[in-house]
């Protein structure tokens, strides 16, 4: 695990490593021997008996809680099951290209609740439901929202993102939209009030569909101050270019639980776009050739199928800003044909086949020899290796591909990462960068073909 020094308030740079067990040592060198250490242990995610060198100027508690976020971040990469990706951060700067400030359209418009709930009723709001059902409210949490409006107390900005066809998809307020939306239609009942502890136990409206009776429901001037409740929405007319949308949104998403980058894309995504990738990610042939360690609850396994849609259509345009890039992608799918799609997914499911049958368990894993014995640590999956071998194996003849062994490729890979260091380290740092990946994916075709074509003859 590694530590940028900005995070600890020091000028060099800076590794965690474990040691004895729960015993874990920070280096401020890669030289262990001449360094100032912090020493500290961990157990069941606290930190306790923290030894900081008397060079370190920086406070034990901003030392200790800066600790705790980097386990935490670790622990999530962990449980995600892949390896951490680095970005080529150094070069975005001359890779970005800036737009013209001046092509920025940002209009404020209020509606009230009412409104809102009407046009989502019709389709011109998009809550994105999928997205949703990752991120629940409690009806407590629920509750104290409506409470509020109850209470007339301004609730904070919505963003919309406006379509060409004037639709709207909501970019930030999302889970507040669907909370008033679920009360104005009675799917859930006021509780664990703070104030109007009277009004507990109510729905908005009566209702003999919902068999709600009258002493349920709200009545004036409660029912009209939730329907009335002027929201103030800024709205990203479309003519906006893709990259100022989503800047808008990574500058706005900074508090509570901040979106990552895929679950940003998706609140962008059409219907379509969401459904086809959700698939991909849900597939069977998926959760088999990655182990079953590729876990979607933060959209991970959407992303990858995104990547191999972006390098399967679009490659050459990619210049090393997988982000930028990825965003892209998702706009550039939308315009594509269903018929085309369909073919894109079904490249997709060959290309996992291929892979399992290629590489068994160890598929895109970067794994040296020693760690294909039994009983070795299992690695975890490697983006630049999924990116790669997707893309080579849904061009490549399965017929070839069925008539070598079942995960006999894995020992020659594993061979030819422990003498190419080259390679080794194309698929460990700057993971993202357009040369490394062109180098990666030129080595993995060359390989595959050796390795194909000797086991035909």
């Amino acid at each position: 695990m590694k530590i940028n020094a900005t995070v600890l308030e020091t000028e060099r740079d800076f590794q965690v490593v474990n040691k004895d067990g729960q015993e874990w040592l920070a280096y401020l060198s890669d030289n262990p021997s001449d360094v100032t250490t912090i020493k500290f242990n961990y157990d069941n995610g606290i930190i306790s008996a923290l030894e900081i060198h008397e060079d370190i100027d920086t406070e034990p508690g901003i030392i200790l809680e800066r600790l705790m976020n980097t386990f935490r971040e670790f622990q999530e990469s962990q449980q995600l099951g892949f390896e951490k990706e680095e970005e080529n951060e150094g070069r975005l700067s001359d890779i970005l290209k800036p737009y013209d400030p001046e092509e920025i359209r940002v209009r404020t418009a209020f509606l009230s609740a009412f409104q809102v709930n009407v046009d989502i009723g019709k389709g011109k709001i998009d809550l994105n439901p999928d997205f949703q059902r990752n991120f629940v409210w409690s009806d407590a949490q629920k509750s104290l929202l409506i409470e509020s409006m109850l209470l007339k107390i301004p609730l904070p900005a919505f963003y919309f993102a406006e379509d060409k066809k004037g639709r709207f998809q909501v970019v930030d307020g999302l889970q507040r939209l669907t909370v008033i939306s679920q009360f104005l239609n009675n799917k859930f009942k006021l509780k664990n009030l703070q104030y109007l502890k009277h009004l507990e136990g109510k729905y908005f409206s009566q209702s003999e569909e919902k068999r709600i009776k009258a002493d349920q429901a709200l009545e004036e001037p409660y029912d009209s101050r939730v329907e009335g409740t002027q929201l103030n929405i800024n709205i990203i007319e479309a003519s906006s270019p893709l990259r100022v949308k989503y800047d808008i949104f990574y500058r706005i998403n900074t508090g509570g639980r901040p979106l990552n980058r895929q679950e940003i894309r998706n609140c962008f995504a059409t219907e379509r776009i969401r459904i086809l990738l959700k698939q991909m990610a849900s597939a069977e042939i998926f959760d088999r050739s990655t182990g079953y360690s590729v876990k979607d609850t933060r959209m991970d396994a959407q992303e990858l199928a995104l990547r191999f849609c972006g390098f399967l259509l679009y490659r050459d345009r990619y210049v090393g800003d997988i982000n930028g890039f990825l965003d892209e992608v998702l706009e550039k799918l939308s315009e594509i044909p269903e018929n085309k799609l369909l073919e894109i997914q079904a490249r997709y499911y060959k290309s996992l086949e291929l892979s399992l049958h290629l590489f068994g368990q160890f598929a895109f894993r970067k794994v040296l020899p020693d760690q294909l014995m039994q009983g070795a640590r299992r690695q975890f999956l490697n983006k630049a290796m999924f990116m790669t071998w997707t893309y080579i194996l849904s061009e490549t003849d399965e017929n070839l591909v069925y008539q070598t062994g079942y995960g006999e490729m894995a020992s020659i890979l594993a061979t030819e990462l422990s003498h190419n260091s080259e390679l080794l380290n194309a698929l460990t740092t700057g993971t993202t960068d357009r040369h490394k990946l062109d180098y990666v994916s030129r080595s993995f075709t060359e390989l595959l073909n050796i390795y194909l074509y000797s086991s035909n003859d």
